[in-house]
């Protein structure tokens, strides 16, 4: 928690060990002089935001006295007195390292997949068949030749472009598996 001087009040003891610091060291001390002035002034207008009474959440990279690289996830709730008056903020941050490197294999695992759809020139859909709203892969766009820009068509048009023999085959399969609730291919 800082005070709208931007001065450490109170720090959780899990925070300390990020930036190599004792409760002693760190509060009663602006997160300037925290943090160090590069770092200050990527942080300074978020914090002016929080001190008008904003929240604010946004990442970071954060490099720890070892040097080692963390994303971190931070948030500043404002601290509101009885009178409504911003007094400080919260701060609130979350190692998201897990998240990214699931972000990271997740767009590897896509981009293998797209690669993959070129090469073997084969696309995918699906549907939501809750909304009826329908997906296509950048592939399928490039095999009929449509505008990515368009959209992907509704339900009855994706349908209409399979062989006649094939749709009916097709709508059982869609009917049973809003019915089971389970996925189809």
């Amino acid at each position: 928690r800082v005070d709208r001087d931007c001065r450490y009040l109170f720090i959780n003891e899990q925070y300390l060990p990020v930036f190599g610091l004792t409760w002693e060291m760190a509060v009663g001390r602006t997160i300037a002089e925290v943090i160090g002035p590069a770092a200050w002034r990527e942080v300074e207008p978020r914090a002016m935001r929080a001190l008008a009474g904003e929240r604010v959440t946004y990442e970071r990279v954060y490099v720890d006295p070892a040097g080692n690289r963390r994303p971190v996830q931070v948030h500043f709730v404002p601290d509101v007195d009885s009178q409504r008056n911003v007094v400080g903020f919260f701060i609130m941050s979350v190692d998201i390292s897990e998240r990214t490197k699931a972000e990271s294999a997740l767009k590897a695992a896509r981009d293998l997949l797209e690669e993959a759809q070129s090469v073997a020139r084969t696309g995918n859909w699906s549907i939501d068949l809750v909304t009826g709203e329908t997906t296509w892969s950048r592939q399928l766009y490039r095999l009929h030749q449509r505008d990515p820009a368009l959209g992907p068509p509704a339900v009855e048009e994706v349908l209409a472009r399979y062989h006649p023999s094939d749709s009916p085959r097709l709508r059982a399969a869609m009917r049973k598996a809003m019915v089971d609730g389970n996925a189809y291919s």
